[in-house]
């Protein structure tokens, strides 16, 4: 789950897509993939909400940020189910 919750993090920032990165952290099929879409959709769903919420006093750029990493978690949910 770690690593679901930081790849789309690394993409956006100008590193490696989520599926390159998952290749250089191979789980030799320990995770089901069903269960891995699960958790990108869980992923991206709440960035999406956070990112919909009212601004937060002090933090000006935070919904920003949680916007562009819901949008890079759903390129990645499309990847993973087509």
């Amino acid at each position: 789950m770690d690593f679901v919750g930081f790849a789309p993090s690394v993409g956006m920032q100008g590193g490696p897509d989520p599926e390159s990165l998952l290749k250089l952290f191979p789980t030799d099929g320990a995770a089901d993939p069903g269960a891995s879409a699960s958790a990108v959709a869980a992923v991206a769903g709440y960035f999406t909400w956070q990112a919909a919420q009212p601004l937060s006093p002090g933090i000006p750029r935070v919904r920003q940020f949680q916007a562009a990493e819901g949008e890079a978690a759903m390129r990645w949910l499309r990847m993973r189910t087509g």
